[in-house]
């Protein structure tokens, strides 16, 4: 049972990690120091504030589907005056360097979509002290 999930490691060396951000929570008032905000529909007569919470996560692919959490990093503001929000590549930043001290020997082969792709993400994309390739994926024609 040890040596299971060896077969699914890229090319025969990096275990597959996919890294990209969901939603966990939104609400209509801030309810935290912490939250995110985003305002929609601006200058116009509906505009309204909505305060949210997003997480990067670190997922280990062990093959047929079978995905397993190894991390997870907040996007938060620092407290409720701040002038712009947090942003999924500085979380990544910190969740890359608490998976190097948690798993200092594991060798990875990031998966992400075009935002992980930018120089200040890819200086820091060396999630572990055992090596690690980068590939980065393009949804649609959204960016360049």
């Amino acid at each position: 049972m040890r040596r299971k999930f060896e077969d699914t490691r890229f090319p025969g060396k990096h275990w597959l990690v996919i890294f990209d951000a969901t939603g966990l929570f939104h609400f209509p008032e801030r309810h935290c120091p912490h939250c995110l905000k985003k305002v929609l529909n601006k200058g116009r007569p509906e505009e309204k504030e909505i305060y949210y919470h997003h997480v990067p996560e670190a997922k280990l692919v062990l093959g047929d589907g079978f995905v397993v959490g190894i991390g997870t990093e907040f996007i938060e503001n620092e407290n409720e005056d701040v002038s712009k929000n947090d942003c999924e590549a500085k979380a990544f930043r910190r969740l890359a360097e608490r998976l190097k001290k948690e798993y200092p020997r594991l060798p990875v082969c990031v998966l992400a979509d075009s935002l992980y792709a930018s120089e200040p993400v890819s200086e820091n994309a060396s999630v572990t002290t055992a090596g690690t390739s980068c590939c980065a994926t393009r949804k649609g024609a959204s960016r360049p």
